[in-house]
């Protein structure tokens, strides 16, 4: 039998519930600002919905060889990844951005060595009073890599990813590209990757893409 534990606090203390191997599933609601890391390690817990909290950051909360999480909700309040936040969740499908226009960073190896084919970064950005400019959005030009870490080198799930962009606006706000897909070997497809916007490519900034068939970037460049 499942066991769901329900929670009405403002702080989850870090390694709160270590290593309780029966819990499968929490309820988290608004009041919930901050979980620091570690909280959910060594749980059993295979779908986490952050949806319904308030948290700005995602800490690590699950041990490294994690195999029990599936999949992760993440809320609209959020504006950064730390390092790691999900690394080493090795069963780990399915990552939803799709309420996190407030979202600005991806720490390094916060997405690595998972199993997600696709992240959808599309509704990751706000627009100014007039909706006709970005008033903020996730950025790429972060010389670390959200989705290889230190002991993998290497992403070989990884096939698509999906850059911000309003459906008002005809143009993406990501003109900067740093070394943030280097090293995805599997990854085929950079959508809203609009060549014409872009102003600054990094060094090594696609190194070890090997399925990446064609970029093309503008003269001006």
């Amino acid at each position: 039998m499942n066991e769901e534990v329900t929670f009405d606090v403002i702080t989850i203390e870090q390694n709160a519930f270590k290593d309780l191997s029966k819990i499968t599933s929490v309820s988290l609601p608004a009041s919930i600002t901050t979980i620091e890391a570690g909280a959910f390690s060594g749980t059993s817990i295979a779908d986490l919905d952050l949806s319904t909290t308030s948290i700005t950051t995602l800490n690590k909360l699950f041990e490294d060889n994690n195999v029990k999480l599936n999949s992760v909700e993440l809320p609209a309040t959020l504006v950064s990844l730390e390092d790691n936040a999900l690394a080493n969740c090795i069963q780990l499908s399915s990552v939803d951005f799709s309420l996190c226009s407030a979202l600005t960073a991806l720490g390094d190896g916060s997405l690595s060595n998972t199993i997600v084919d696709t992240y959808d970064f599309s509704n990751c950005y706000t627009l100014n009073a007039a909706g006709d400019a970005y008033a903020t959005f996730l950025n790429f030009t972060s010389t670390e890599n959200p989705f290889v870490n230190t002991t993998t080198t290497t992403n070989k799930n990884l096939e698509t990813v999906i850059l911000p962009k309003a459906a008002t606006l005809d143009f993406s706000p990501v003109t900067e590209i740093g070394t943030v897909f280097a090293n995805c070997e599997v990854l085929t497809e950079i959508t809203n990757l609009e060549v014409s916007s872009i102003t600054e490519v990094a060094d090594d900034a696609f190194a070890g893409d090997i399925s990446l068939t064609e970029l093309s970037f503008p003269g001006t460049l």
